[in-house]
């Protein structure tokens, strides 16, 4: 997180000071909020942000949201087509699947709803397919990886609204695992990669999504969610001052620690206390997420350089 904080910054013109100052302030929020948990002075579990708690520009961003409806996002990527039937608008990003691959996704939606916790299985007909679409144009994470809108029936059980959309991404194993210590009981537990996912993501979220499930389809494994209508970023003109940049990075802190003390909730232990005790000395940890801050975001750039000779050379 503290790499891409320096990279954007820097990508914003923002000095190397700037950049080391706005590591500091997240680091200590962090760290901050990781002694708020251990001293029980704040609950994981019931800890939110919301206009309240938070300060520009993350509580324009959140204001923005109150305001958004559900089917805006229906409004954004769908459209009635002469049928009068809701299918997908397609464009660079949203672009239509071959008959093969919507065949093996119907066929394993069964699959898909066995997974989800009985009372979010309302009817068959809540999930009847109106559309598939293959997605592109992804985050750095979900280069290369398979990923699917669907667009299904929902009805009245969706909460009034009718039609919704759900996520369909392939799942591999975490690049950490490669790097640390094999764990027998880890994959015994967690065979399925995208079974895997679910676990971590109702453990760290407040509201579990009631879409979250997961599927294989041949040698792939995947996870499938509810595509999220209440979805904004803060974007470059929101970060205008210093102080801009301080107070979104002191709330992501914030958000890191609680995410990483949930991430256990049903564990042995507690990952605050965990993390604190290996923190011997705050100051030389924030110097060294600072220092390997920004030999990673060099190694980033040399990368890229790297990746555009190698497509020039092509």
């Amino acid at each position: 997180m503290s790499t891409s904080v320096a990279l954007y910054a820097d990508e914003q013109g923002r000095t190397a000071e700037e950049q080391r100052t706005f590591i500091r302030t997240f680091t200590e929020s962090y760290y901050k909020q990781l002694a708020c948990f251990v001293a029980n002075e704040q609950d994981p579990l019931t800890l939110v942000f919301t206009v309240d708690n938070t300060k520009k520009p993350i509580k324009k961003v959140l204001k923005k949201l109150e305001k958004r409806k559900r089917n805006h996002l229906l409004a954004d990527i769908t459209y009635s087509n002469e049928r009068s039937e809701r299918v997908f608008h397609f464009d660079e990003e949203v672009q239509p699947v071959t008959g093969h691959e919507a065949m093996q996704i119907e066929a394993v939606m069964q699959d898909y709803i066995k997974t989800l916790e009985k009372k979010h299985v309302p009817n068959a007909q809540h999930f009847r397919i109106k559309d598939i679409a293959r997605k592109y144009g992804s985050g750095t994470a979900s280069i290369g990886l398979s990923r699917y809108y669907i667009l299904i029936e929902g009805g009245l059980e969706a909460g009034g609204h009718d039609d919704l959309v759900l996520e369909m991404k392939e799942a591999r194993p975490p690049v950490p695992a490669y790097f640390l210590p094999y764990n027998e009981t880890f994959w015994q537990k967690h065979p399925h990669q995208g079974e895997r996912v679910v676990a971590t993501q109702k453990a760290m979220h407040h509201l579990n999504d009631p879409y979250v499930g997961y599927m294989t389809i041949g040698d792939k494994e995947f996870y499938i969610r509810e595509r999220s209508p209440y979805k904004k970023k803060v974007k470059p003109n929101d970060l205008v001052t210093e102080k801009d940049y301080k107070r979104t990075v002191e709330t992501m802190g914030c958000v890191a620690a609680k995410i990483h003390t949930r991430a256990d909730i049903e564990g042995a232990y507690r990952s605050a206390e965990e993390i604190l005790e290996a923190i011997t000395d705050k100051e030389q940890f924030i110097h060294y997420v600072s220092y390997a801050t920004f030999m990673y975001k060099e190694q980033v750039k040399r990368d890229y350089e790297t990746f555009k000779t190698a497509i020039i050379l092509r």
